[in-house]
């Protein structure tokens, strides 16, 4: 059932602490004015007839009523008691004091339709790895299939920028990558290469107020390397996989080439890298990226990390510790069709 959520303020009330001013003496209409703190809020999550773009409250039917039965000046808690149909009180659920720090008086603040479980929507996407990276995702939760039409260096946001290469050097004018195309990606990153049968690229967006959205950017990606790990158990069981958590390995090395370090969050299986993250923030949404590899061409990532070299893109140093790593540290999964089934199940079962 999806209940109706009302809060009530007395006619003229003034203010509505953290939520900002509030001046209606129509106690059934919700402030306009709010909505913005109410996405800030991340209110859009609890109420699914909330749309904080089109500034609106959709109406919905009347399933049960919530109130607000209590609240603690010192400790903000908001105490909601949930009513059925029937008028009569059905649970009692304090709501914690990380999202209410300010003086809340009563007051209007939202209705609408509670959304219960998030659900996620996946699609195919074919092209060019260009216009894979420029497409623009759902600021809902989605994943997208990205299948490139043919092998395509893509190079991280930051790399070949400043000093001799200018704000914003193209590669393939910089590096000589044998004939295959190189692009630069807007996430950062190291250098990966996406080939249309050799390896799964995977774009998953979520919204800025989805519950999954953290500020640290690196525990972003706690909740994703996870289901890829549970993923990876079922497609190739045999093998151990395990998330990295903690300060990156090899960074500067993974700043060069992707598959050279490992950060947080990424797969592993034992000290070999399996699984490829990196993510896009924007005002509305991130959006994250995922490779993984069924061959892995050390020759050609070995190629790459030499070019690097000679642009003076990078150190001796650092070079010969891609050369190591690209060669002994990268994990392949076999059957990429069962990894993607098995992902795309872990997704459909997820509304955390």
């Amino acid at each position: 059932m999806n209940p109706l959520v009302l809060v009530e303020i007395p006619a003229g009330e003034t203010k509505l602490g953290m939520l900002g001013p509030h001046a209606r003496a129509n106690g059934g209409v919700g402030d306009t004015g709010l909505f913005d703190e109410f996405a800030l809020n991340r209110f859009d999550m609890k109420f699914a007839g909330f749309e904080a773009t089109a500034r609106e409250l959709k109406p919905c039917g009347l399933g049960s009523i919530r109130w607000i039965t209590r609240r603690d000046q010192q400790n903000p808690l908001l105490g909601v008691e949930a009513h059925d149909s029937s008028g009569h009180p059905t649970q009692d659920k304090t709501h914690g004091a990380e999202t209410y720090t300010n003086e809340f008086p009563l007051g209007v603040v939202a209705f609408g339709t509670y959304a219960g479980p998030m659900r996620w929507t996946q699609r195919d996407l074919a092209g060019s790895a260009a216009a894979l990276h420029a497409c623009e995702p759902s600021a809902e939760r989605s994943i997208t299939w990205m299948i490139p039409d043919e092998p395509t260096w893509c190079i991280g946001n930051a790399q070949l920028r400043g000093g001799e290469w200018g704000p914003a050097a193209l590669p393939a004018d910089v590096l000589d990558t044998q004939g295959v195309p190189c692009i630069r990606r807007r996430s950062g990153g190291g250098a990966v290469l996406v080939a249309p049968n050799t390896s799964l690229w995977c774009d998953v967006s979520i919204g800025r107020f989805d519950p999954l959205w953290k500020a640290d950017v690196e525990r972003s990606f706690d909740w994703l390397g996870e289901l890829c790990r549970r993923a990876l158990r079922t497609a190739a069981p045999d093998l151990p996989w395990d998330c990295h958590h903690g300060p990156p390995l090899e960074r500067q090395a993974g700043a060069a080439l992707c598959f050279a370090g490992v950060g947080h969050g990424e797969l592993m299986s034992g000290e070999r890298k399996a699984v490829g993250l990196a993510q896009i923030r924007t005002a509305d949404r991130v959006r994250f990226q995922c490779l993984v590899y069924s061959e892995f061409d050390v020759e050609a990532h070995v190629q790459m990390a030499q070019e690097l070299y000679r642009v003076r893109a990078l150190s001796s140093e650092v070079l010969h510790r891609c050369e190591a790593r690209l060669e002994n540290h990268v994990a392949v999964v076999p059957d990429l069709g069962a990894f993607q089934a098995a992902l795309w199940e872990e997704f459909a079962r997820f509304t955390g």
